[in-house]
């Protein structure tokens, strides 16, 4: 008896988990650009790295044709960590442990356009309300364990850290990011090269980057994209390296 009470305690999470993902795309984008204000995510100090990023998302947001009032704002994190990640209010993370290691600019388009893509399909926020609904659904079997789930998702905490995407969501953002650099450049040649520094970058052992998961792997992301096709690959600005060093001493 207890089992199957459970189970349909399971059973009805599961469900509403997902209503909750289906709807939460539906909520105004500014909604949820003054929800996030509401939790202050910082604003730095422009520099030349915070400068060019931005540049190259606005780039990338122009060519994704985003909905009318979403907009996009690049922050970088001074951090080894290999990692970026879309959140919610059209907010992406970029950290130097990932930049410093791309080669070209077309695969730092191919980034940014991946996490823009994120959040032009609403991903961020389809998952937040996927997190609030299991939060409170545990809330109501333990209180203050739902309570603290509930806390996290909306406080700080989540929205300053990558959201878990599913497997249809990455494969849209790749596809949305390999249509913005072929705009922007003409050509698609250098986009792997992103995902082969992931791969390498992977911790020993078997481990994974928060930045591409499981969904899909990432080898099966690079066969998805024609490497050989013949462009271009335009170099990072003269000073690049530098800048993301001097970014935390407030350089000009």
């Amino acid at each position: 008896m207890l089992g199957g009470i459970l189970l349909l305690v399971v059973v009805a999470i599961f469900v509403l988990s997902m209503l909750a993902e289906s709807l939460a795309q539906y909520i105004p984008f500014n909604a949820e650009r003054q929800l996030v204000s509401i939790h202050q995510v910082s604003q730095q100090e422009e520099t030349p790295i915070n400068r060019y990023l931005q540049q190259v998302a606005d780039k990338v947001a122009a060519s994704q044709s985003l909905p009318d009032g979403m907009t996009i704002t690049v922050h970088y994190v001074d951090e080894d960590t290999v990692n970026a990640f879309a959140t919610l209010g059209g907010h992406i993370f970029l950290y130097r442990g990932l930049l410093e290691k791309l080669p070209h600019e077309n695969a730092l388009t191919m980034l940014i356009g991946h996490e823009v893509a994120h959040i032009k399909h609403r991903h961020p926020i389809r998952g937040m309300g996927r997190a609030v609904v299991i939060g409170i659904a545990i809330g109501m079997i333990n209180g203050s364990v739902g309570n603290e789930v509930v806390g996290q998702v909306l406080g700080e905490t989540g929205f300053m850290t990558a959201l878990k995407f599913n497997r249809d969501q990455e494969l849209e953002a790749d596809r949305e990011a390999l249509a913005a650099v072929e705009e922007i450049y003409g050509h698609v040649n250098g986009t792997s090269d992103l995902f082969k520094i992931l791969q390498q970058s992977a911790p020993e052992g078997g481990g994974e980057l928060e930045i591409f998961s499981t969904h899909p792997m990432v080898s099966e992301r690079i066969n998805r994209i024609n490497g050989g096709v013949e462009g271009e690959k335009l170099p990072l600005p003269a000073g690049f390296a530098d800048w993301l060093i001097a970014d935390q001493r407030g350089a000009r």
